[in-house]
């Protein structure tokens, strides 16, 4: 649920994709009534800035979305570097009550999936924050922080990992151990 955000939002992830990057592969889906893309997070960054260098495949990332209602800026940071930064329309919000899926992007609210779209690789440790996190705060999740370090932001959580490993899969899906940088209860969709 999107409806206790303050001001904005942000999405990480650990992120190991399998697929060369011929074209995007959606890794998160929101859909709404609204927007079939209210967030639609691809495994490669060049298909939103061909300038970006694409990620390669088979290697962890740490992926972070940003999105940032007042300052009406959205950027994606790599590892904690920013490499996208861009500006979103003034009013823009996140509908609640949409649909969530990894994996796949959604051409449709809960559908419309095309196979040439599907997201192959694993995730870890994947949450959503009711704010839009600090540059320090997103280095800090991508340099694997205590969870001491960590504590603070855990109340920000308004998705967690735990929440998302626990849900229905689909697919070829299947969870496996490992930590920090990918060795570590990671999803894997195939």
């Amino acid at each position: 649920d999107f409806s206790g955000l303050e001001g904005g939002l942000s999405v990480c992830s650990w992120i190991n994709k399998f697929l060369d990057s011929s074209a995007p592969h959606v890794f998160f889906s929101y859909a709404t009534t609204r927007d079939t893309n209210e967030i639609a997070l691809p495994d490669d960054l060049n298909y939103m800035d061909p300038r970006i260098a694409l990620l390669e495949s088979n290697k962890w990332y740490h992926y972070c979305f940003t999105i940032d209602f007042i300052e009406l800026t959205m950027e994606v940071l790599i590892d904690g570097v920013q490499v996208l930064e861009a500006p979103i329309p003034a009013g823009s919000t996140i509908q609640s009550g949409g649909s969530l899926v990894l994996g796949q992007e959604q051409d449709s609210l809960g559908g419309g999936f095309q196979i040439s779209q599907t997201f192959a690789g694993e995730l870890y440790q994947m949450n959503v924050f009711k704010k839009r996190l600090s540059a320090e705060e997103v280095s800090s999740l991508s340099r694997c922080a205590s969870s001491s370090q960590l504590e603070p932001l855990k109340a920000d959580i308004i998705l967690s990992w735990e929440d998302l490993v626990g849900q229905q899969r689909h697919g070829a899906v299947s969870v496996v151990s490992g930590d920090c940088r990918g060795s570590g209860n990671e999803v894997e969709l195939v």
